[in-house]
């Protein structure tokens, strides 16, 4: 494509030293640069060159499928990583990294992630999303610890960790090899739960959360809402991520919740269809009287008991204490099923 003809152009203007032709310097057998029978960029070698950042031509290869950055001066990678959509072997090996960003959970077709040796202390959590990745390595790093979402990477076959400080017990636990260390980190997950409300109901959803006391207090799980976005974050992306991520999903149901084009018309719709592929349990919580029988939500199980709006209850905090006992009950069964 002619898009892609001119990427390798600036490239070559940039880099004197890398010709698309060429072999690779570290991956002899392997060109510089590879096209697919349409002239787009699949393949793409930026090794050796001592770059300091990651050229932003990269972000605009659409199709890549293989980036190699190795041996470079990097300490840092862009979130615009996720506009990779193809990728599939990501390797920043023997760079400088210190960080990561989130975005790299996004690349869901990566297959093969090398990150080592680099200056990484912590991953993030996000990385837990790479459902297709096969091959992790992270040796000769600092971390001294892992984030329990790399238990959810049920399609790895290889996981390399030499030269990294890690406590016990988890530096035992590794050499029981992979089977062992996902069980064990997925042990240590809490249960995430999101919160879909109108900001009417605020003062509901305040309520119930107290009554998770107990299960927030003895780290069972964790809750988001939109209050928890801080300053500078792109709102819609955050609350996309954290729905996306989330174990439970209380829907909290009210005529301010069906007239809201977003909490009805995207979070919920979203949310429904996670469900029904079994990815998130939603939990839909009747708040004040609605006509919600023909809604999407109905073929759910609504709470409270009864399906009787919280405010309608003679005590609303008997009503509190039901929604949060069958919360309660759901999460034992998620943590059972992590372990």
């Amino acid at each position: 494509m002619a898009r892609d003809q001119e990427i390798v152009k600036q490239l070559q203007q940039r880099f004197a030293d890398w010709k698309p032709d060429s072999p690779c310097p570290l991956h002899w057998k392997d060109q510089c640069c590879v096209n697919d029978e349409s002239g787009r960029i699949i393949e793409l070698h930026l090794c050796g060159l001592e770059l300091m950042q990651t050229p932003r031509e990269v972000w605009q290869c659409s199709s890549l499928q293989w980036l190699f950055l190795v041996n470079n001066q990097l300490s840092t990678f862009p979130a615009e990583v996720d506009n990779l959509s193809s990728l599939q072997w990501l390797d920043l090996s023997h760079n400088q990294l210190n960080t990561l960003p989130a975005e790299v959970g996004n690349l869901s077709s990566l297959q093969r992630l090398d990150l080592s040796p680099n200056q990484l202390s912590t991953l993030p959590a996000e990385i837990g999303n790479l459902s297709s990745l096969r091959i992790l390595y992270l040796s000769h790093n600092r971390l001294s610890t892992l984030p329990a979402e790399v238990g959810n990477l049920s399609s790895l076959q290889k996981l390399n960790l030499d030269g990294n400080p890690l406590p016990s017990p988890l530096a035992e636990i590794i050499a029981q090899g992979i089977s062992a260390i996902l069980a064990y980190l997925r042990a240590l997950q809490p249960i995430k739960i999101f919160y879909c409300y109108a900001h009417e109901d605020r003062d509901l959803r305040d309520r119930i959360d107290k009554h998770l006391g107990v299960l927030k207090r003895s780290g069972q799980v964790v809750v988001w809402y939109d209050r928890e976005i801080q300053a500078g974050m792109e709102w819609e992306r955050e609350i996309e991520r954290r729905l996306n991520t989330a174990h439970i999903i209380l829907l909290l149901v009210s005529a301010d919740f069906v007239h809201s084009d977003y909490c009805y018309g995207k979070e919920m719709q979203r949310a429904l269809e996670m469900h029904e592929k079994g990815k998130v349990r939603v939990l839909p919580i009747l708040l004040r009287p609605v006509d919600w029988q023909d809604a999407p939500l109905a073929k759910l199980q609504l709470l409270p008991t009864g399906a009787k709006p919280i405010t309608t209850w003679p005590d609303p905090e008997e009503a509190l204490e039901d929604v949060a006992r069958q919360i309660r009950a759901v999460v034992t069964a998620l943590r059972t099923r992590q372990s």
